[in-house]
């Protein structure tokens, strides 16, 4: 495959943080929401957020030919 250019790889970037970022705020409204009938749709969230991470990580890799695990 051919490598990212300098631009796809930031933008790329710039999803990665946000993805974190994502996962991150919705890991906090785990710990502070108390209705349990929300706590799936939250858990869903982080599940969504963390693949979208995986799967812009694993296109980082593919096209830059190296393991990129942190970014």
């Amino acid at each position: 495959m051919e490598q990212l250019t300098q631009m796809e790889f930031l933008k790329i970037n710039e999803l990665l943080g946000a993805e974190e970022l994502s996962i991150k705020k919705y890991q906090a409204y785990s710990n502070e929401v108390k209705d349990d009938e929300l706590q799936p749709y939250i858990q869903e969230s982080i599940n969504l957020h963390q693949q979208n991470l995986s799967n812009l990580l694993e296109l980082v890799r593919k096209n830059n030919g190296k393991d990129e695990t942190q970014i």
